[in-house]
């Protein structure tokens, strides 16, 4: 009987501090959430537009600054006429910042018509450039803090020496708009 109190004893020890627990659980509960943000979007608001160039034999550059009142700086050639700097506006998220992306290749620039007249000299736009700073055609890091921001692009117009008369135009040129 000693053995068996002893063994009973024993068994009590052992079940007592077995893994097994009864009625310990526990529970914790959570939400899913997200943000439907407004969408990014942008609109040409102008086109620029380099005002009148007068020809005087030796050609030269005009630049259009990036800004609401851009300036026609002229250089070997007379400037006249109302300079334009391209305009877009650009709409979404105001807890968001966006990049500009500005074209880097040089455009040919040809008549309303589409062609280059014989004998005329090539006139090319580059340099392009905007109202906040850009890198390698780039511009990060622009607020949309009221939710809407205007976007002016600037650029350069090379006119050749004995350039024919006629109004000139560019291929449309592309502004792009990433949410950051």
């Amino acid at each position: 009987m000693k053995n068996f109190t002893k063994l009973f004893a024993l068994a009590v020890v052992i079940l007592g501090f077995s893994a097994t627990s009864f009625g310990q659980t526990g529970s914790a509960t959570a939400t899913a959430i997200s943000n439907v943000a407004a969408a990014l979007d942008i609109t040409n608001n102008a086109n620029m537009d380099f005002g009148v160039v007068y020809k005087n034999g030796t050609g030269g550059t005009v630049v259009v600054t990036p800004s609401a009142t851009p300036t026609n700086i002229g250089t070997d050639v007379v400037t006249g006429g109302t300079p334009i700097a391209a305009k877009f506006t650009v709409t979404g998220d105001p807890l968001h910042t966006f990049k500009v992306t500005i074209p880097l290749t040089t455009t040919a620039v040809s008549t309303a018509t589409g062609t280059k007249p014989i004998g005329a000299a090539d006139i090319t736009v580059d340099g392009w450039s905007c109202n906040f700073p850009v890198t390698a055609g780039v511009a990060t890091g622009v607020s949309l803090a009221s939710g809407t921001t205007e976007v002016y692009i600037g650029a350069t117009l090379h006119v050749g020496a004995n350039q024919l008369v006629g109004n000139y135009i560019t291929a449309p040129f592309t502004v792009t708009v990433d949410q950051e």
